[in-house]
C-alpha cells in the first residue's frame, strides 16, 4: 500500500484505515446507498487526514477532488505524527451512535 500515490474507495472503515496507516491520500466516494452514519462517521474520524469525500453524481466535486489530490499530493502525505490503523477505528466509535432528535 505505501506504494500508492493517492486511493479512491467507498466509505468502508476498514478499507480508510488501511489506507491511512500506508500514508495514502484517499478520495472517499459514497452514493444513495451509502449508509448516512458510517459517513457521518467517518467524516468526523477523519477530520485532520487527508480524506476527501465526494458524493458519487456530483461531476464538479468529483473534478475537483481529483485535482486536490493530484496537485496537493505531496503536501497531503506529510504529517508531524504517526498513525496507527487502530485509530480511525477509536477515534470513529468514540463518537457513538448518532442522534437525530
Amino acid at each position: 500500500l505505501t506504494k500508492l500515490k493517492m486511493a479512491i474507495t467507498p466509505p468502508n472503515i476498514e478499507v480508510v484505515s488501511s489506507l491511512l496507516a500506508a500514508n495514502v491520500p484517499i478520495l472517499c466516494i459514497h452514493n444513495d446507498q451509502t449508509q448516512q452514519e458510517t459517513l457521518a462517521l467517518l467524516r468526523r474520524g477523519c477530520a485532520r487526514e487527508s480524506v476527501l469525500f465526494c458524493a458519487e453524481g456530483d461531476l464538479n466535486q468529483l473534478q475537483v477532488s481529483l485535482d486536490s489530490l493530484l496537485e496537493m499530493n505531496e503536501k497531503m502525505r506529510e504529517k508531524p505524527y504517526g498513525f496507527e490503523a487502530k485509530d480511525i477505528t477509536t477515534q470513529v466509535f468514540r463518537f457513538g451512535p448518532l442522534h437525530t432528535d
